[in-house]
């Protein structure tokens, strides 16, 4: 499959560093090696597809630490690094979706995860915005999933949205970065 999505110009072998590199109509695949952690929604009967009782979402922090971001004299107001979402057990067909304005990629999911049946309906604290400033996880678990541990693995991902609204409180600065919901065809434990 992946040799199939090299020659077809459609696969990427790093994280999206941006926006920029998905707007310019490269690939829409990627495969990548990530530490991410696990977090598991226990999906309601009625909504949830038949036979499907949880899905796993695996976050992935930006490659960037923010001591790089000083390094390289970005100001915390410009996105940069990238989340990713990785959502395991469900899939849309949709085209991928540059989410605009107050919304995030993360919202994406939350929205996705509401349709599946896994995220109650929205209310008070269950959604996100670019004024909330907790980790993916965080915001995840909050709308009902359960953490895991950290991992390493291998994933090829279909990118379902992307945005470049995702604000998080790290050690006390207030960043802001890029992030990135998708689909994985294949997961495995990586090495490390």
């Amino acid at each position: 499959m992946t040799r199939h999505l090299r020659k077809k110009g459609e696969l990427r072998t790093t994280r999206p560093a941006s926006l920029d590199d998905l707007d310019g109509g490269q690939a829409t695949f990627v495969l990548e090696t990530m530490r991410a952690r696990k977090v598991i929604f226990t999906l309601d009967g009625g909504a949830a597809p038949r036979g499907l009782r949880e899905l796993a979402v695996w976050v992935s922090n930006p490659l960037e630490n923010p001591s790089s971001r000083d390094a390289a004299g970005v100001r915390d107001e410009e996105a940069t690094g990238m989340f990713v979402y990785l959502l395991e057990g469900y899939w849309d067909d949709g085209p991928i979706q540059r989410a605009y304005s107050m919304m995030t990629a993360l919202n994406v999911l939350l929205h996705t995860l509401r349709d599946a049946g896994a995220v109650p309906e929205a209310g008070a604290g269950s959604d996100t915005s670019r004024d909330d400033y907790a980790t993916p996880v965080n915001i995840l678990v909050r709308n009902g999933g359960v953490k895991g541990d950290m991992r390493t693995v291998t994933a090829l991902y279909r990118v379902r949205s992307a945005s470049e609204n995702k604000i998080v409180n790290v050690g006390g600065r207030t960043l802001r970065c890029h992030d990135l919901f998708a689909y994985p065809l294949y997961m495995a434990a990586g090495n490390g």
